[in-house]
């Protein structure tokens, strides 16, 4: 899915009609894409970290402001994050490792053309 940010929205827009909410490494996965695609979309990742910022509900880890700063650059990431008041929250240790686990498992999964990829629940981060 790396750059086709269009499939990675709709299935998040799936997920919340199905009550299930963004997390994190969800708004992590469509931050790469927006910063993958091409070309990129700088407007639509700055647009989707404000929201999900302002509502609270997910914090801004090192992943995800990683993910931010490809999609946006690195000048644009510091202004959101001073705009924002935004530090960085630190995962626990369980957490870096779970998702550490999680980003080997989707490396290995092939790019396209498996029902394990198409499933909504496969996606990482996705919270049921």
């Amino acid at each position: 899915m790396r750059g086709d940010f269009e499939q990675v929205e709709a299935r998040m827009q799936r997920m919340e009609r199905d009550g299930l909410e963004i997390d994190e490494d969800a708004l992590t996965v469509l931050l790469l894409a927006y910063g993958y695609a091409k070309p990129q979309q700088t407007l639509l990742a700055e647009q989707m970290f404000k929201q999900q910022m302002l509502r609270g509900k997910v914090k801004a880890t090192r992943e995800v402001l990683e993910a931010l700063r490809l999609a946006v650059g690195g000048a644009r990431c510091l202004q959101l994050r001073r705009e924002l008041q935004i530090g960085t929250t630190k995962k626990s240790p369980q957490e870096a490792i779970d998702y550490a686990a999680k980003s080997a498992a989707a490396r290995t999964l092939p790019a396209t053309g498996t029902k394990k990829n198409t499933q909504l629940g496969q996606l990482p981060g996705f919270r049921g």
